[in-house]
């Protein structure tokens, strides 16, 4: 479910900067998933997109606080 981000004007991720993500998470009183998203921007063309992403996926160097 979703895909991996990548800038589809650049066709590549080597340049996003990633401005929020969300992983998976289950619903409020429901057994169904909330699939995982994120929302990037490309620093070499300025392009913005936001989308879901495959529950296995996570930003680089990407960790939860605690």
């Amino acid at each position: 479910m979703g895909e991996a981000p990548s800038c589809p004007r650049c066709r590549t991720d080597d340049y996003l900067i990633f401005e929020e993500f969300v992983p998976a998470r289950q619903a409020e009183h429901s057994t169904d998933l909330i699939p995982a998203s994120t929302s990037y921007t490309c620093s070499e063309c300025g392009t913005f997109n936001a989308h879901a992403v495959p529950a296995s996926w996570r930003p680089p160097q990407w960790f939860w606080y605690s």
